[in-house]
């Protein structure tokens, strides 16, 4: 009688069964481990991220720290706008705008420049603006030349002089953040061939 029952239909459909459920949870738990780690492996790829905010025309794009073209110029005009409009009024609002992207170490002659800078418009009585007219990208040194229009307008007499003024920055980024690499005004046009031969030198040094 159990010998039938061993090898009955119902006996073998069991046992079946159980060897089913062994082998489905087998399965099931070779998926979770190969789902683990394909998770593990996204954790570890960069994202790249592409945001365009209200104030810039084209989307920024950021792979970690490395940053487009378009995050570079976008930034380098919001900075160029900014300081080239500074005004004894403006003055903390311009320190706390751009202070967060300048390195900690230089933060202190950022500033002292900045007010020292204020302080002459002050004495001199004159207003400050700039225009940009355009922004050209170096793509062998990751530099940005915002070049524009800076106007001294004398508030005692009312009298302007006009003049040629560039912008040159190299911008990267930390955590997303923009970060003010190297940073120089000048009046006129960039020379470019010039200055791409002179970056090599001094980006070298810092």
């Amino acid at each position: 009688m159990l010998d039938q029952l061993k090898n009955s239909k119902v006996a073998r459909n069991y046992t079946e069964s159980l060897s089913l459920s062994a082998t489905l949870s087998k399965i099931a738990i070779l998926q979770g481990l190969a789902i683990l780690g394909l998770l593990y492996a996204l954790m570890q790829q960069q994202i790249t991220t592409v945001v365009t905010p209200p104030t810039f025309t084209e989307p920024l794009s950021m792979r970690g720290d490395q940053v487009s073209r378009s995050y570079q110029t976008g930034w380098a005009m919001f900075i160029a706008q900014t300081l080239g409009n500074v005004s004894p009024a403006r003055l903390e609002f311009t320190i706390s705008m751009i202070e967060k992207m300048i390195p900690i170490q230089d933060l202190p002659v950022f500033r002292s420049q900045l007010e020292e800078q204020v302080a002459r418009l002050q004495v001199s009585r004159v207003q400050e603006t700039f225009s940009p007219v355009d922004v050209v990208f170096d793509p062998k040194n990751d530099v940005v030349w915002v070049y524009g229009e800076k106007i001294s307008r004398s508030l005692r007499q009312g009298t302007e002089i006009k003049m040629s003024w560039t912008y040159e920055m190299k911008i990267g980024s930390h955590l997303g953040s923009p970060k003010i690499l190297h940073l120089a005004q000048y009046e006129g046009a960039p020379n470019r061939s010039r200055r791409q031969q002179e970056l090599k030198g001094e980006l070298a040094e810092h």
